[in-house]
């Protein structure tokens, strides 16, 4: 315990990059988080980082993907912490959370439900930002991960973290089978050493996967990229086709949604949940205006709207979750929506961030529309 809350550590959940923090709890942090279309509820983390009986998360609880199975919520998420074959290393790996109302949930005792894969593999360092798909023949997980080599040159300054997505199947929801020795979608080709100039050529991440009517499987992710040699990220919302959950083409004019310049998400538009309602495709995505040193911050949650998935138009009451205030638990940025409907009734899942340097907490809480 005494090597893991010494450790100075700092995970980007979504993107995976490490700078020095140390990190606590926060359940007893409030929210005053009253404006935009969307308020939390309840004011307080449904799942928190910092327990000491939950190493496998004591660091950070984020990137939440949550379902609805025979009455009960099913949320997974990204654990990030220690585990008894690592005890000295802070990695990030997929737990699982269960409730009967949503808001009070149990981590699953077996913890966690798709762990680092043998060394050599391209996830064998880190696997995050799941999205859970039943659709009839199997449930299966799309996650992102990337290898270990990888991980350690972009620490050393020396590389990049090369980001991709993998598939995970199971028939339970909980014990999952990777499927095959490699990822089903791939960060794209780029400019030079430094992989630049094109808007995915680092990292895809958080997907979000539909089947259509006509069996077809649509894709919608975040992709991370760069431009002047690495100085500058840059990032959007894709979108890529299946006809069997495995094999992706991406679409010919992606990326589909981006950050508007001088806006609130001019350089973080990034971890797409999309829902269908009345024939009318709805995505929530998180976006941020700072890069830089201070870039990692400032996230709040928009709202678009489309007619076929791929033309969208953003909410012009955007963001539609603010972050806390300060001194809270999400003072910092909200961040990667996951959106489900139950009864008519919209239901978001987030993660919350408080400030930077003193990063202590990433916790996932839930927020409720303000009118139906």
């Amino acid at each position: 315990m005494k090597k893991l809350i010494t450790k100075i550590v700092f995970i980007h959940l979504s993107i995976s990059c490490l700078i020095n923090t140390l990190f606590a709890g926060c359940d007893d942090l409030d929210s005053d988080n009253s404006t935009g279309l969307w308020e939390m509820s309840p004011k307080t983390p449904v799942i928190s980082s910092g327990n000491v009986d939950s190493l496998l998360d004591y660091v950070a609880a984020s990137d939440p993907h949550v379902v609805l199975r025979d009455d009960t919520f099913f949320l997974y998420y990204t654990c990030a912490g220690i585990s008894e074959t690592l005890p000295d290393e802070v990695r990030t790996r997929i737990c699982l959370a269960t409730s009967i109302d949503g808001i009070t949930f149990v981590r699953y005792p077996d913890n966690p439900v798709l762990d680092l894969a043998a060394a050599g593999a391209w996830d064998s360092y880190n696997v995050e930002t799941a999205f859970v798909l039943d659709d009839g023949e199997d449930i299966k997980l799309y996650y992102m991960g990337y290898d270990t080599e990888d991980a350690k040159a972009w620490l050393n300054g020396n590389g990049i973290t090369l980001g991709s997505i993998g598939l995970a199947i199971s028939d339970d929801g909980i014990n999952f089978t990777r499927q095959g020795p490699d990822p089903v979608l791939e960060p794209s080709p780029g400019e030079g050493p430094c992989r630049c100039n094109v808007w995915d050529s680092w990292a895809v991440e958080g997907p979000w996967v539909l089947r259509q009517p006509d069996g077809t499987y649509w894709m919608w992710y975040g992709g991370a990229g760069s431009t002047d040699q690495g100085e500058t990220e840059i990032n959007g919302i894709g979108l890529a086709f299946s006809g069997d959950g495995i094999k992706w083409s991406r679409y010919f004019k992606n990326p589909v949604l981006v950050g508007d310049p001088g806006e609130w998400d001019e350089y973080h538009t990034i971890d797409p949940s999309v829902l269908v309602r009345d024939g009318i495709y709805n995505l929530w995505y998180h976006g941020g205006n700072q890069k830089g040193n201070s870039w990692y911050g400032n996230f709040q949650i928009g709202h678009a709207t489309s007619p076929d998935g791929i033309r969208w138009t953003k909410s012009p009451e955007n963001p539609v979750l603010l972050h806390g205030g300060e001194g809270t638990w999400s003072s910092f940025g909200v961040m990667a929506p996951s959106v489900i409907e139950i009864e008519n009734r919209l239901y978001m899942y987030f993660h919350g961030l408080d400030e930077f340097p003193d990063l202590t907490v990433w916790a996932i809480g839930r927020a409720v529309p303000l009118t139906d």
